[in-house]
């Protein structure tokens, strides 16, 4: 509810005690162990970004919560033009929540051929993705998927953008590409039925003595995403079912867990042998107070790799405010 990081780290680091003595063979190191990834790393948000994708059809009353597609395992809406992409596995009819859960790429397939990328843009915006977050230290703003950026990135045939863009940018994928700070403060934006707040690690300025106080920080909304409490309703129901249900992508390491946790996994395409992996998630989800990023290049699975840092974070939260059960 602030804004303000508890921990930003990254992997792989260097000795602060021998930082000068190391810093030829670090700026050689092929591990760019002198980018900060927290605030200067680009990844692709893969199925973390789903909610955004939902968010948006529900909220502009282009579907319904309680309106099913089904997954079929292939969508082939344009496979006349030679364009089927395939989901994960084959889910039969879904809600919204059902597919933010399963983690479903056709639902969401379905749902960003009927939103469109403009929209799709906007929400995400709202949302601080592809934005500074504001925090006092050096950061990359990135990006999200538009026929503007695309073109960014390719020329003549391939720098147009088609209808199978829609598909890809719907479930994170395209060429979008985000921080982890970003997809922190998206997943608090969240917790926060849609409050996006300014990030910062300044709390208080005091004078020389501390006999004076210059500044006390207090929270900034930097953008509220408007929507419905039954939409967060959906959104948040999704998130808690990859935690907590059987059929959740986290459920293997958050299922019985307390404090209950809301989740998205990722498992993103990078053009390596090997994806990364992306996982978001908060907690306790009926009343949040911590929102986690955690991104492992090259990993594979979100779900097998980035999962259980990220519970051994929230088990050392909690426990040190006492609320472990």
């Amino acid at each position: 509810h602030t804004g303000e990081p508890l921990c930003l780290a990254s992997y792989p680091s260097y000795n602060l005690v021998t930082f000068m003595d190391d810093y030829s063979d670090l700026l050689q190191d092929e591990s760019n162990p002198l980018v900060n990834r927290a605030l200067n790393g680009i990844y692709s948000p893969g199925s973390t970004f789903k909610p955004v994708t939902a968010l948006t059809a529900l909220s502009e009353h282009l579907i319904s919560g309680d309106e099913a597609f089904v997954c079929t395992g292939v969508y082939l809406e344009f496979a006349d033009i030679g364009y089927a992409p395939e989901c994960t596995g084959i889910h039969g009819a879904l809600t919204v929540s059902e597919a933010i859960t399963a983690s479903c790429n056709l639902f969401f397939y379905q749902v960003g051929n009927i939103v469109g990328i403009d929209l799709i843009h906007q929400y995400a915006t709202t949302l601080g993705l592809g934005q500074y977050t504001g925090i006092e230290l050096d950061e990359s703003k990135g990006r999200v998927a538009s026929p503007e950026v695309k073109a960014q990135f390719y020329t003549g045939y391939d720098a147009q953008w088609y209808a199978g863009d829609n598909l890809q940018a719907a479930i994170g994928q395209s060429v979008t590409g985000l921080t982890p700070i970003q997809l922190a403060r998206y997943c608090a934006a969240l917790a926060n039925k849609g409050t996006v707040y300014e990030c910062s690690i300044l709390k208080s300025i005091s004078s020389y003595d501390y006999s004076d106080s210059i500044f006390e920080r207090t929270p900034i909304a930097e953008n509220v995403l408007e929507a419905d409490d039954e939409i967060w309703a959906l959104i948040r129901t999704g998130m808690i079912g990859v935690a907590n249900e059987s059929g959740g992508t986290a459920y293997s390491t958050f299922g019985g867990y307390s404090p209950t946790v809301a989740a998205k996994t990722g498992t993103t395409e990078t053009g390596s042998t090997t994806p990364d992996a992306v996982f978001i998630c908060y907690a306790p989800a009926e009343d949040p107070e911590i929102a986690v990023t955690v991104i492992i290049e090259g990993a594979g699975s979100g779900g097998d790799y980035a999962v259980p840092i990220a519970r051994r974070i929230f088990d050392e939260y909690f426990r040190q405010e006492g609320k472990m059960q």
